[in-house]
């Protein structure tokens, strides 16, 4: 049974872990597919694409340059969030420990494995590029934060989130009704119907705020440029909600090096054009790394 439950974390980390060296380590995992980088300046048609997204240069919202030592932090989150959770806590269940510090590793180790489950692969690095937006105290990011918060989808992603924590809490009364009092049982039903409108509405916030980081590390981190754009998603039922594409559709930040390339990049996408090597042909800048 208990090979049996150690193959089964394995295979539930099996994926965060081939994500990991795809992204994180493509500069030393020679066996990483090749990833093509492509943007088209074609008038009306032009687009970024990298891997399986294709945006439209019309979805492009913004372009930042990000330093060194922030790029570190993300790297170093993004290599945290993809290690086997799973496994390491299997085994924190079979090694004999304090049972103080089994309690605290385990819990820690389950934590982690349920917000990745949660908020994908590269949660923590998610939890960094929100913070920076949260604890913000320019201007113009909290003007940017207010527009996220009046979106299209806001009051749903707002209940759908509530119902969740209150549906939650009320498990845990129900599992520990001898121990609850009831008092205690209405103060905690109606502590958590506040905390889930609050995380709701910021997690509402955050869905139009570029938090979602697709960066490939095709170097040791450096200052680079990560480009921000608007991901669209459709409804994939027969009537095409609107409700369900506001709710699903959100902003992501893309980030690549491309060596000898990357101003030629940055040149296209702000529509500088660039030399004349640059706007050759089709005006089409394709880099492979």
């Amino acid at each position: 049974m208990s090979v049996v439950m150690f193959c089964i974390s394995l295979l539930f980390d099996s994926g965060y872990v081939a994500r990991l060296l795809s992204k994180s380590f493509r500069f030393s995992f020679c066996l990483a597919s090749k990833l093509f980088v492509t943007v088209d300046t074609t008038p009306d048609s032009g687009f970024l694409s990298y891997g399986r997204e294709k945006v439209p240069l019309g979805n492009l919202m913004d372009m930042h340059l990000l330093s060194s030592c922030y790029v570190w932090f993300l790297y170093v989150f993004t290599v945290v969030s993809g290690l086997p959770f799973a496994t390491a806590c299997y085994m924190a269940t079979r090694i004999s420990l304090g049972l103080d510090f089994h309690r605290i590793y385990v819990r820690l180790l389950g934590a982690c494995l349920v917000a990745r489950a949660l908020f994908g692969g590269n949660f923590l690095a998610k939890l960094l590029l929100a913070s920076q937006w949260i604890f913000s105290l320019s201007r113009d990011q909290r003007d940017e934060m207010g527009r996220s918060i009046k979106r299209r989808g806001t009051a749903l992603i707002t209940f759908y989130v509530a119902v969740a924590v209150v549906f939650l809490a009320s498990v845990q009364i129900v599992i520990n009704e001898n121990k609850v009092h009831p008092s205690h049982a209405r103060l905690i039903l109606y502590g958590s119907i506040g905390f889930g409108i609050l995380l709701g509405a910021l997690a509402a916030m955050l869905r139009g705020l570029p938090v979602n980081a697709h960066i490939f590390f095709t170097r040791y981190p450096t200052m680079g440029y990560a480009v921000v754009y608007a991901k669209r998603a459709k409804c994939p039922c027969m009537f095409t909600c609107s409700s369900c594409s506001d709710v699903h559709s959100s902003q992501r930040m893309f980030m690549a090096y491309l060596d000898d390339k990357e101003l030629a990049f940055v040149r296209l996408l702000r529509g500088d054009g660039g030399s004349s090597e640059d706007q050759r042909d089709t005006e089409r800048l394709r880099a492979e790394i």
